[in-house]
């Protein structure tokens, strides 16, 4: 308890300082750009830099959010951002607001470079689950980890429908109120807000996992159609020059052994392989091999924010998510470093089956990695489940950091693609949106 309390006061005095240090740099123009550039060249292209995944491939973007909003709110000229506009303030002052606090829990809100962040911690053991309001009306169900905490972004997209001025509310599913600081919401400011939430809301739409509102059900089947067809497209790859099987993961294999279809309104594509390497270092250069001979092939494959390997595409509107999966020990390693006591014969051989006529490949004993990574009651639908990356083995987290690509290891890889290029007009497109220059 007392290292915890210490903890969290080292991460305010840490947010204070860096707020403070921006703020001073930001009354000097040229320091701001000789900073930045210096900044970005250290974290880009240095091959030697080894920090954590987040200081990696983030890290520029949130820097240079943190500034330009700096800039914004002293007046000075900046990059043009919606998100420089939301301001929020705790509501009406409760005279029991701690003793609610230290019974129920509470909540944050806080603007990032990609949203409004939600978060908080539920201390009343019998909650299974939050609801997020906005207005009174429900936003967003979210199932509680294990450690009682959740979390949920709102998406700048999202955020513009909006009303201009509205009261954001945390409650459990007793509809006990969490509080944010001494009140029981928060008042929301988004000046550009067009009001159309209530409308969305009122037709059945939440917020997604990812922070977007939820697609309409002809949308999701027909992108469901077409994560199948390039499905077959990329596993012919795999079968042909790559050999190895491009089997079912995460939430498309829940869907797949729990009812033999996807989950319902779930809009995206799991699939991974088993790789044989010892180490995630030789792993990455492996799954760099793989992204090679795809892209040859004429896919299009993508880089999320974090380096983590990787989303691949052709010709369409959506993106299949793939990631190999490995063993260190006796723990297989899998999605954020979470971690499954599983062999390599619950995986191999595959085992071909059928999803909606469409031939697809499965791990031998899907119910082992199942329950692993969501847990024994995986069998029972949860509209409102939020995976705990936090279960994992020892060091495995960290060495799951070693397994992500870092901006380096990213322009020497385009480097190599786009000379291939000129040989190979056909090859696909590489993209590490992180390394976008856009606030």
């Amino acid at each position: 308890m007392i290292q915890g309390a210490v903890d969290a006061m080292a991460k305010h005095l840490k947010g204070r300082i860096y707020k403070r240090l921006l703020r001073f740099i930001c009354n000097f123009p040229t320091v701001v750009k000789f900073f930045y550039d210096s900044f970005q060249f250290l974290v880009v292209h240095m091959p030697f830099l080894r920090s954590s995944y987040k200081w990696k491939m983030i890290r520029t973007r949130v820097l240079n959010f943190e500034i330009q909003r700096a800039l914004y709110r002293r007046g000075k000229p900046s990059a043009s951002n919606i998100l420089f506009e939301v301001s929020y303030a705790q509501g009406d002052v409760l005279a029991d607001a701690r003793k609610r606090r230290a019974d129920t829990g509470y909540f944050t809100l806080d603007v990032v470079v990609n949203g409004l962040l939600i978060k908080g911690k539920v201390n009343d053991l019998s909650a299974e689950h939050v609801n997020v309001m906005v207005d009174g009306l429900l936003l967003r169900k979210i199932t509680l980890a294990a450690d009682r905490e959740f979390f949920t972004k709102v998406q700048p997209s999202v955020l513009q429908s909006f009303p201009p001025h509205s009261v954001i509310s945390v409650q459990t599913g007793s509809g006990c109120l969490l509080m944010y600081g001494m009140a029981a919401s928060a008042s929301l400011n988004a000046p550009f807000g067009t009001g159309g939430l209530e409308g969305l809301l009122g037709e059945g739409h939440l917020l997604s996992k990812k922070g977007g509102m939820s697609t309409s059900a002809d949308t999701i089947k027909e992108h469901q159609e077409k994560f199948l067809q390039l499905y077959s497209e990329v596993r012919a790859v795999f079968d042909k020059d790559i050999g190895t099987p491009l089997f079912l993961t995460y939430g498309t294999l829940l869907g797949y052994v729990r009812g033999g279809d996807f989950i319902p309104n779930d809009d995206d594509f799991d699939a991974g392989y088993l790789s044989r390497k010892g180490t995630p270092q030789e792993v990455k250069k492996e799954t760099l091999e793989i992204m090679l001979k795809l892209l040859r092939a004429g896919f299009s494959i993508g880089i999320n924010a974090v380096g983590r390997l990787f989303k691949i595409h052709r010709d369409t509107d959506v993106h299949l998510d793939l990631m190999p999966v490995w063993f260190e020990g006796a723990w297989n390693v899998a999605y954020r470093g979470a971690c499954v006591k599983a062999s390599e014969s619950d995986f191999l051989p595959a085992v071909k089956g059928s999803l909606r006529g469409v031939e697809v490949y499965a791990p031998r004993n899907p119910e082992i990695f199942l329950e692993g990574y969501y847990g024994k009651n995986w069998r029972v639908p949860d509209p409102g489940y939020v995976s705990d990356y936090r279960q994992t083995g020892k060091n495995l987290k960290g060495n799951y950091g070693k397994f992500l690509l870092t901006p380096y290891e990213y322009l020497r890889l385009l480097d190599k693609v786009e000379a291939e290029r000129k040989t190979n007009p056909d090859m696909g497109t590489l993209i590490a949106s992180s390394l976008n220059e856009s606030v």
